[in-house]
């Protein structure tokens, strides 16, 4: 039985943008020889297919033929606007896989399964063991390698259609922070800087953040994490650091910045002028060829007043998106690629000053895309909501 097909899609991604995605994956499959991918995990399925929920696996060919299996009724009219051939998934460990498997002969054919590699966010793969044990059982004949890295190879590179959207997303997280920093005095509860946020962000047509964290410090009692709407009151002498997830048609960019509630603080002009000065030396190094291993080691030298950490993340490889930083995860040889037409990255600055009552610091955040030029998806810098 096969869902209803619905043609007619609100805020979906083109037929272009698909014919794109499942042309780049064909051609990296003939590459590696393989006859058969199964996109057997969430994130990756969702990318082939446009299900907004309840995703199960999508099985694409090497002449792009395509089937995707809903979990449920939620995958959307996206899914239903791609995908001709869209099953509800049967029940057991290998769902419906075995029937569209054995319909396409796969078991004398090269069959690639994401999971069964290493990944950006799973460097030891995460595919389902009973459920490979189950298709190894079925299919004893198929020679069964890993596709994860080769969905990702194609998920790093961003289409115009995919900017665009990441742009809302990165100016929505941006227009959050400057809300929160606009309403924040003494006394207010938390909860109010929330809504604040979350209204400005709706205002530009961008759907509700992803993901909100406050970092709340004062002088005297520290700092903490707050990562829902609280009642707690802010203090006089607060620092924020805000970091939100704007989110547009399932597309996240995270946005971070620092802002004082009350009274400027001066203690806090020394960390971000070496904020500005890091985020300068980046901007005078970006250019198409250059490594992310060459980016960090410039914005962030030692500094005779306080440490600088940069952390440079893959944007849209994962939904919600999976981020790395370097040089502590991700494949060893993420940090020597180089910026291409397409790639999309966030670029994560903390600066710390050791002084009298510190450490002080503040951090802000930015996506960086080149289209093919290199250009900020987010606002300035707000420079004047920390000093």
């Amino acid at each position: 039985m096969q869902l209803p097909h619905e043609p007619i899609v609100a805020h979906s991604f083109s037929l272009a943008e698909r014919d794109r995605r499942w042309g780049a994956v064909c051609a990296l499959m003939e590459l590696a020889g393989i006859d058969v991918l199964v996109a057997a995990d969430d994130v990756n399925a969702r990318y082939l297919s446009q299900m907004e929920s309840d995703a199960g696996p999508v099985i694409i060919t090497s002449d792009a033929t395509v089937t995707g299996f809903a979990l449920g009724p939620g995958v959307g009219a996206g899914a239903r606007s791609w995908i001709s051939d869209l099953r509800p998934s049967q029940p057991g460990w290998a769902g419906g896989l075995q029937e569209r498997l054995e319909e396409l002969g796969a078991d004398r054919k090269i069959v690639g399964v994401t999971g069964l590699d290493s990944s950006w966010q799973y460097p030891n793969g995460n595919l389902n063991y009973l459920t490979f044990v189950a298709l190894r059982e079925l299919f004893p004949r198929t020679r069964w390698v890993g596709a994860s890295s080769l969905v990702e190879e194609v998920r790093l590179l961003k289409s115009a259609e995919e900017i665009e959207v990441l742009e809302l997303a990165a100016l929505a997280g941006d227009a959050a922070i400057r809300a929160m920093a606009e309403i924040g005095q003494p006394r207010l509860p938390i909860s109010q800087l929330w809504s604040a946020g979350i209204m400005a962000a709706l205002a530009l047509g961008a759907e509700v953040p992803r993901n909100v964290q406050l970092a709340v410090g004062t002088l005297n009692e520290g700092t903490s994490l707050v990562t829902q709407p609280s009642e707690l009151l802010l203090p006089v002498g607060t620092t924020v650091h805000a970091t939100v997830y704007g989110s547009a048609r399932g597309y996240y960019s995270p946005q971070s910045h620092t802002f004082v509630v009350g009274e400027r603080m001066p203690q806090l002009a020394p960390a971000w002028v070496l904020v500005e000065q890091a985020w300068s030396r980046i901007w005078d190094l970006l250019e198409q060829g250059v490594t992310l291993r060459n980016m960090i080691a410039t914005a962030a030298p030692r500094d005779e007043h306080g440490p600088i950490d940069v952390r440079v993340r893959a944007v849209g490889l994962g939904s919600p998106l999976q981020m790395e930083s370097l040089p502590r995860s991700g494949p060893p040889n993420w940090a020597d690629q180089s910026l291409q037409d397409g790639t999309c990255i966030a670029v994560d600055i903390t600066a710390t000053v050791d002084d009298v009552g510190g450490p002080w610091q503040v951090c802000w955040s930015d996506t960086i895309v080149a289209d093919p030029h290199l250009r900020r998806l987010g606002q300035r810098p707000m420079a004047d909501l920390a000093r």
